[in-house]
């Protein structure tokens, strides 16, 4: 609630919402168990120190697994991972998984040793690291997530994908209110404001949002390409020869029961496109 006063006093419009952060086991109200589970591994737990300390984790015995509802183990085989997925760029943190993504490239993630340093490694010809593992779904890559570092705790950072777009640091992690700058105005990087003499600083062109779609295009080459990779949207970006290093808009298929398929650059009937709608 701190950073709904803050905005406030700025008379900045926004809507106040929790933090998320990082996932981590909570001990700030522990059930009578005095047990919690692992967010990243839903067969271990933690024991909940007297000063609300998470201790461990603790792995359930074979066959079992850890009931959020019971506060215990109990028999199972498969259940799922409260923060499956999360993206983490820093070494240290014994709470999380033992591999970090990169802030702009999904194919890379990072191997951590015990003096916290990265080691490069890369996903398989088109995967993508989502967290935890590289799988075939680039909406679920680590890269152009907007992050706080512990350095930008009480700042605003930029949006990694649009440059008139910037956000809240409560805490080290994911942040989770975005702003929007005044029109005619950028986000810049150094003094942390809204500018009209700020240039549009892209950290990330073409950057495929968590829906499976691309929203702010920049043309790189000409031709059409999908607005939405790997999923099945009547939209996509046309681009000429004028058109090369500007922001452009979406075309949408000539019949509006069509489909763009990514894969071949046609407008085609639903059941011809393989892959699934925006969002899914």
């Amino acid at each position: 609630m701190i950073l709904c006063w803050i905005l406030a006093l700025m008379m900045v419009p926004f809507v106040c919402a929790e933090p998320q952060g990082y996932c981590k086991p909570d001990c700030t109200q522990p059930p009578p168990s005095l047990q919690v589970v692992n967010p990243y591994n839903c067969h271990q737990y933690y024991l909940c120190g007297p000063d609300q300390t998470p201790l461990g984790p603790l792995n359930c015995s074979e066959g079992e697994i850890f009931s959020n509802i019971d506060n215990k183990c109990i028999p199972g085989s498969r259940c799922d991972n409260l923060c499956s997925g999360q993206c983490r760029y820093t070494c240290g943190d014994p709470d999380g998984p033992d591999e970090m993504g990169d802030r702009y490239d999904s194919s890379v993630f990072y191997t951590c040793d015990d003096n916290r340093k990265r080691h490069p490694q890369h996903c398989p010809t088109k995967q993508f690291f989502d967290g935890l593992k590289c799988q075939k779904d680039e909406a679920k890559g680590c890269a152009c997530k907007p992050f706080c570092s512990v350095d930008d705790v009480g700042k605003f950072v930029i949006d990694p994908t649009d440059c008139t777009n910037y956000y809240f640091c409560v805490q080290e992690g994911t942040p989770d209110s975005r702003f929007t700058c005044a029109d005619g105005t950028n986000f810049d990087i150094m003094s942390g404001e809204c500018l009209a003499t700020a240039p549009c600083f892209k950290l990330c062109i073409n950057a495929v949002q968590p829906n499976g779609c691309i929203d702010r295009y920049t043309c790189l080459s000409t031709g059409n390409h999908p607005k939405c990779v790997q999923r099945c949207d009547h939209h996509f970006y046309q681009c000429h020869s004028s058109d090369l290093g500007h922001i452009i808009q979406e075309t949408k298929c000539l019949d509006s029961a069509l489909y763009y398929h990514p894969d071949n650059s046609q407008c085609v009937k639903r059941e011809d496109c393989p892959y699934p709608d925006p969002g899914v």
